[in-house]
């Protein structure tokens, strides 16, 4: 597959503490609670590597790391100081904190 460049428009969502999301749209087969560590990690791979594909295939669409990557760089999970900062900040064209 190739690359499509895409306006992704982003919003968040607060809810409430115990919430849990339903798959009822056909859009999405379940959702998995993953703590931040488990995110950071996961969207860190390299997708072109085969056995990275093979290991997280199915976790994160590519749009969808696009998404988790603006969130956490807004929200501060991820830091200026990580190594690769500067670049992912250049291909999400945004750097704004909330």
């Amino acid at each position: 597959g190739g690359y499509k460049r895409d306006v992704l428009y982003c919003y968040d969502l607060e809810i409430p503490r115990g919430f849990v999301p339903k798959p009822v749209d056909g859009e999405v087969e379940e959702f998995i609670m993953m703590d931040i560590e488990s995110v950071k990690e996961a969207i860190a791979r390299d997708p072109m590597d085969v056995k990275v594909r093979e290991e997280w295939s199915g976790v994160f669409k590519g749009n969808c790391v696009a998404v988790i990557a603006d969130f956490m760089i807004r929200r501060g999970f991820i830091k200026e100081d990580e190594e690769g900062f500067d670049d992912l900040v250049k291909q999400l064209g945004t750097k704004e904190k909330v």
